[in-house]
């Protein structure tokens, strides 16, 4: 564990983490939904492993509705493709529906509307983070889970410049995600969803473990 001092803007994220925490426990009981820190997927033994295990099984045989969040290039589309494969749900890209030709953002009142029908379907995994450009709670209440990937600016960035070129607002916004975006939406899932499971992953490493075990999971639930 970890912790990184950004000034005010993490202070505010402590705040509106602990009220997500004291409203509701993470779905597998084992992330800590805080921006600073996450718990291992898999703790080595412990009164609490089997129970941990439990919750997580339930959810990954119940999951129907996947929100995805995080800053420019942390890999939220290669998240969502694999995700599609591993449940079978339909995965939508946002940006290529919320991007006019030009880069034209799409105005507010009709991003809303094209999100109401996004989410009038049964099943879906909804892939993007529009930063300041977004209505996320046209959304946030109709998921069952929140996947957000906090991982590190130089990460982040590095990927993005493989990428291609991309806009100054691109770059304000994936480099002041952790003091701008991010309490933004801690306070959006806070109030909007508080009853999805949050997952919060901060590295490659617990992604990969994360999904190897909602893989395991759902073989055993079939």
């Amino acid at each position: 564990m970890h912790s990184i001092t950004c000034g005010r803007g993490l202070v505010q994220v402590e705040e509106d983490v602990a009220s997500v925490r004291n409203s509701r426990r993470t779905a597998i009981g084992m992330y800590d939904c805080g921006h600073l820190e996450s718990r291992s997927l898999c703790p080595p033994s412990g009164p609490s492993t089997e129970r941990a295990y439990h919750v997580f099984r339930r959810w990954a045989c119940s999951v129907k509705r996947v929100i995805i969040l995080g800053r420019g290039g942390s890999g939220k589309s290669t998240l969502a493709a694999k995700l599609g494969k591993i449940t079978g749900l339909p995965v939508t890209e946002l940006d290529k529906i919320f991007w006019q030709p030009g880069l034209r953002a799409m105005a507010a009142a009709e991003w809303v509307q094209t999100q109401r029908r996004l989410i009038e379907k049964e099943k879906w995994i909804l892939d993007g983070d529009l930063g300041p450009y977004d209505v996320l709670e046209a959304r946030l209440p109709a998921a069952d889970t929140i996947i957000l990937l906090d991982f590190a600016v130089l990460r982040c960035g590095w990927r993005a410049l493989q990428r291609g070129r991309e806009r100054g607002d691109f770059w304000k916004w994936l480099i002041t995600y952790r003091q701008q975006s991010l309490p933004v939406l801690i306070r959006a899932i806070s109030r909007f969803a508080s009853n999805a499971e949050l997952h919060v992953i901060k590295n490659p490493k617990e992604l990969r473990r994360f999904l190897a075990a909602l893989e395991r999971n759902l073989a055993k639930g079939n």
